[in-house]
């Protein structure tokens, strides 16, 4: 039997497309990728230059470079297969002419797409209907557009032997983030409990006194902004690591901490590597107690109505009938899933 050929498009956000490329290819799929492409003057994308730098940009001509772009990458040599699958993450400045391309070398290609992102980041909606089936992490967007919820992957890794510590968390800094790591490092320090809580700081401060003006004209408008405190604080770092590594340090603490953004329900990342690990986990996002596997004695809402020192420092047995739900998310059956439309 040949074996089926993908074309994956990607984005190349923290390389976790690599762990999907290699679970295929161990699936026996031959897998060509082509990283995602995003533009900010994309009239799709609901970030980039949104509030002034769009009023300007033609849609006509966005439109036209967009499919020459297309039409340019899918005629190169590497790219001209008869493609037995298309599997897309996300999409962002996806277009018709992609599918039109594809269908025409094969009729009955298979189209999926998968959205680690939501519709409130960019308008994937505009290709659903190109898709013969789509997944998404977002439960507001499943039900909106009647998608396939599904959670995204986690890898089993090993423990490694060489350190432990009672709480891992890491992520962009964030004010509301850093409140969390800042309670959660009192806990731990009162009851002598090694912890490693680091907060990515991704720019420069030139002059304190106009960042410090700047935070409180942001606090009067309502906008988000960032303390010198957070940014002075002991878990400000200016290095980041690998997914590779975030996981190698998940296996190897009792207490996850994943903070999410304030708007976002589906599930992130960090929260599905630890539910695989079967680590505890504290978070911010109310929604995951809608899930089937939601399980007070593993998962601690911010917020909620219980001590979270005693939740911290309690002993947790995982439940049997959950680790079989989450183990449909172990990237060999999350894969599996996808490229077969279960």
């Amino acid at each position: 039997m040949i074996n089926q050929r993908i074309l994956f498009i990607a984005p190349s956000y923290m390389d976790l497309y690599k762990d999907i490329i290699k679970e295929m290819e161990r699936q026996n799929y031959v897998v060509d990728f082509i990283e995602e492409k995003s533009f900010k003057d994309d009239p799709l994308n609901n970030r980039g230059n949104k509030r002034f730098g769009k009023i300007w940009v033609n849609t006509s001509d966005f439109e036209k470079k967009i499919d020459s772009y297309w039409r340019s990458v899918l005629n190169e040599d590497r790219y001209s297969y008869a493609y037995d699958i298309l599997f897309v993450l996300d999409g962002q400045s996806l277009r018709s002419v992609v599918f039109e391309i594809l269908k025409q070398r094969n009729p009955k290609i298979k189209t999926v797409n998968y959205l680690f992102d939501s519709t409130g980041i960019y308008h994937f909606e505009q290709n659903f209907d190109n898709f013969n089936h789509v997944f998404t992490f977002d439960p507001a967007d499943a039900d909106k557009y009647k998608l396939t919820l599904l959670p995204i992957y986690y890898v089993d890794e090993s423990p490694c032997d060489h350190f432990h510590y009672h709480i891992f968390g890491m992520g962009a800094i964030k004010e509301d983030r850093y409140r969390v790591f800042k309670e959660i490092v009192d806990i731990a320090k009162k009851n002598n409990l090694t912890y490693f809580l680091r907060l990515y700081v991704f720019f420069d401060i030139k002059n304190r006194s106009l960042y410090r003006l700047r935070c409180k004209i942001y606090n009067l408008l309502g906008l988000d902004s960032i303390s010198l405190e957070a940014i002075d604080s002991e878990f400000a770092t200016k290095q980041t690591i690998s997914p590779q590594e975030f996981r190698t340090y998940t296996y190897n603490s009792d207490v996850i901490i994943d903070t999410s953004a304030v708007h976002q329900k589906g599930l992130t990342a960090r929260f599905m590597w630890a539910l695989g690990a079967n680590k505890k986990i504290v978070t911010t996002n109310r929604a995951v107690m809608d899930n089937s596997f939601y399980d007070k004695n593993q998962i601690y809402v911010m917020g909620e109505d219980r001590t979270l020192e005693n939740f911290i420092k309690g002993a947790y047995e995982p439940n049997k009938e959950n680790l079989e739900i989450i183990n449909r998310f172990r990237i060999d059956n999350w894969v599996r899933q996808i490229l077969t439309f279960e």
